[in-house]
């Protein structure tokens, strides 16, 4: 009894402590509450309410009050973590977008599947739903596309070197191909220069260090067979001088030279032509390259002093707004860096990023006028179409030849995504996806091979022109096995039963179902 007596009241004190978690427990049909207090461990608390509650008679030690014991402290803990705040989940993506004039972002957070952050912007956006429908796999594309980026494995530079700066060493990389003075200002941006004077001195001398290593690495290879495709007079402190370009150099690359073969080198004058220099080499190589084109046979009547730009978009730089002119076969970047100078952007410390903007811009520029082209092209004749039914609903699959299967069972599926997500009332996993594309994938590659079967197996006779395939049935043949069941306008069912039987080497008492199935599809049709 004195036991008892002091268990109760020591169970008596800690309830007058803090309660963090209450749980209603049925004790031979009446609710009790099972408390947890601040301090106390969850197996103290759930032996507290068996001996409050007299579920202790056959003694603590007891296997029966062992199990109670852990089920109630089980009970605990979990309630507790229900309680604990999620913590908060992490952004890996995220895409800035402008929909109708309104800013907003495509997030992914660290393992959410592509599909799911899809349908989750979705969601939250105030648009329509059949805006949505046609917004989804663009979006999936995109968010898909920023993945694969961050995921590719990173470029090795070419060569790396240090240079001090207030006493601090930092090191310059250079990546083959990349421009010096684009890397000399991407250098600036990473250690921090912000300030305009000091970069009027850091950008040339950087370029120019980066310059003189790229030219050592190629010089025994480009020194014997430098070819010059043209040169320009000019006139430096009153004297005449010719600006060279070779053959394979950036306009970059010959300006740095020409700056260092003629004793150029103090960094503000160096600064103050390189701009100069890149603009009258590059109309240079634009007036060649008109040049080559007005001399090919095709075109020899043709007049053309200049070229019409291929692509121009608005830029709004302050207050105004200027449009960034691009002409076809030019180097997206050193299109967006002479937008930038011509713009007085050349010292800015956003330099770096702002190209790298100006060519992204361009690009998906290129890119929607080429699905322009492709849309307006008359569309050909599918190889085959077939009936996929996914969530309840059927949906035609059209297969042109020589597509990649891959890519047209990945477009299939992820445009179904919408119409999926609202079918099941949840969104679609990732996994369920990608057992589609497969399936899609194995699907179409079957009906090609068996398709290409069939050509090498008829024999040889005088072309005829082909009725139009009106639709192809996907048969099951059992044992994991399916066959493509075409049928063209004009088809006789029974006939063209018959054959699927014989060339399949199936029983002809199947003739009867495959002909309900034949006559059942043309009646949709």
């Amino acid at each position: 009894m004195k036991l008892t007596l002091l268990v109760s009241t020591l169970a008596a004190s800690l309830c007058a402590g803090e309660v963090l978690v209450s749980l209603p427990v049925n004790v031979d049909g009446n609710l009790k509450n099972l408390q947890l207090l601040r301090g106390e461990t969850f197996e103290r608390a759930a032996l507290s309410f068996m001996e409050l509650n007299g579920l202790v008679a056959d003694g603590v030690e007891s296997q029966r009050s062992q199990d109670v014991i852990a089920q109630l402290a089980s009970m605990l803990r979990e309630k507790v973590t229900e309680q604990q705040p999620a913590p908060p989940k992490e952004i890996v993506v995220t895409v800035p977008l402008t929909i109708d004039g309104v800013e907003s972002s495509l997030t992914l957070f660290r393992d959410e599947p592509i599909s799911d952050a899809v349908s989750r912007f979705l969601r939250d956006a105030a648009l329509t739903e059949e805006f949505k429908l046609e917004a989804a796999p663009q979006l999936l594309q995109v968010l898909a596309n920023k993945v694969a980026e961050l995921n590719a494995p990173a470029q090795e530079p070419q060569f790396s070197f240090d240079i001090s700066i207030d006493g601090q060493s930092a090191v310059v990389q250079h990546f083959q191909g990349a421009d010096p003075l684009v890397e000399a200002r991407e250098f600036a941006a990473r250690v921090g220069v912000t300030d305009e004077t000091f970069l009027g001195q850091l950008l040339p001398t950087v370029a120019k260090e980066i310059q003189k290593r790229i030219d050592e690495l190629t010089q025994p290879q480009t020194t014997p067979s430098q070819t010059e495709l043209f040169s320009v007079p000019l006139t430096v402190n009153n004297q005449a001088v010719v600006l060279v370009h070779y053959e394979g150099w950036t306009p970059t690359q010959s300006a740095l030279s020409f700056l260092n073969q003629n004793g150029i080198t103090d960094p503000n004058t160096v600064n103050e032509y390189l701009p100069q220099l890149i603009e009258v080499l590059d109309n240079q190589v634009r007036q060649l390259a008109d040049a080559q084109a007005a001399a090919v046979p095709q075109q020899a009547t043709a007049a053309a002093p200049t070229r019409s730009p291929l692509l121009s978009v608005p830029i709004t730089i302050g207050d105004q707004v200027h449009q960034l002119t691009y002409y076809q076969g030019d180097s997206l970047d050193l299109t967006a860096q002479l937008f930038l100078e011509a713009h007085g952007l050349t010292n800015n410390p956003n330099y770096a990023a702002f190209v790298t903007e100006l060519s992204l811009t361009l690009r998906k520029g290129i890119q929607e006028l080429d699905q322009q082209m492709a849309a307006n092209t008359s569309p050909k004749e599918p190889l085959f179409q077939l009936p996929i039914t996914l969530g309840g609903a059927t949906y035609d699959l059209a297969y042109y030849d020589h597509e990649n299967p891959g890519a047209v069972a990945t477009e299939f599926c992820t445009s179904k995504i919408p119409a999926l997500t609202a079918s099941f009332g949840r969104a679609v996993t990732d996994d369920e996806v990608q057992q589609c594309k497969v399936y899609i994938f194995q699907t179409i590659t079957r009906v090609v091979d068996e398709l290409a079967a069939q050509s090498v197996q008829s024999p040889v006779q005088v072309p005829v022109e082909k009725a139009p395939l009106l639709f192809t049935l996907d048969i099951d043949l059992g044992e994991g096995r399916n066959a493509a069941l075409p049928f063209h306008d004009g088809d006789n069912a029974v006939d063209v039963a018959n054959q699927f039987c014989e060339r399949n080497n199936v029983d002809v008492e199947n003739v009867p179902m495959l002909v309900e199935e034949i006559r059942k599809q043309v009646a949709k049709v």
